[in-house]
């Protein structure tokens, strides 16, 4: 678990026109659930969450994997749809049965203000415009490990100033409180209710 901890980003990309944060919450001592942030000198950020099928040593193995594959070819340049499309390839080559993962890969370009993305079965991210308006990025494809042919498409979304975007696993809408599963409607309660304040207040 500690080894798993010390795999997630310190610190988070800071710059004056984005606020940022992310937390891991496991309900396990090690689990599937990941994300990462690689900053390139262009200010532009690639940025993943993850969800590795599965629970305990195995999905934390196959998020682990995924780390190093994901820093790899970030770090080369590569965009979002490239990069799980490749990821996708090595993961069905290792020919380990019914090992999948759930991978959202994005690039931030901090300058342009444009969020590009592609997913492989993550929940959809929702974005939350300034107004109040709610999207849900729902473009995706299916997940990784599950075959060879698969491929992913970049979908590029423009941002304004006051925009909310809140990348999670499902996780965070399947938790429960007694009968009641935070859901959607959880998330989107509490964007609304505290939309003016920072990321990490949120």
């Amino acid at each position: 678990g500690a080894i798993q901890a010390r795999l997630l980003p310190r610190r988070v990309p800071a710059f004056r026109s984005l606020d940022c944060a992310a937390a891991a919450l496991s309900s396990e001592p090690v689990g599937g659930d990941y994300y990462d942030f690689v900053r390139s000198p262009d200010r532009t950020v690639m940025l993943t969450v993850g969800d590795a099928a599965g629970h305990g040593m195995p999905a934390a193995l196959m998020g682990t994997w995924v780390h190093a594959g994901f820093r790899d070819r970030a770090r080369r340049g590569a965009m979002p749809g490239h990069l799980l499309t490749s990821l996708n390839l090595d993961l069905v080559a290792l020919n380990q049965p019914d090992v999948f993962v759930a991978l959202l890969c994005a690039r931030l370009d901090v300058r342009a203000a444009t969020l590009t993305y592609a997913n492989a079965g993550l929940t959809p991210p929702l974005l939350r415009r300034r107004d109040g308006r709610v999207e849900v990025l729902a473009q995706s494809g299916v997940l990784l490990g599950v075959t060879a042919g698969a491929r992913y498409a970049d979908t590029r979304v423009e941002l304004d100033a006051g925009d909310i975007v809140v990348l999670y696993s499902d996780g965070l809408t399947e938790a429960r409180r007694g009968g009641e599963e935070f859901g959607l409607d959880g998330l989107q309660r509490v964007l609304d209710a505290h939309a003016r304040r920072s990321a990490a207040d949120i």
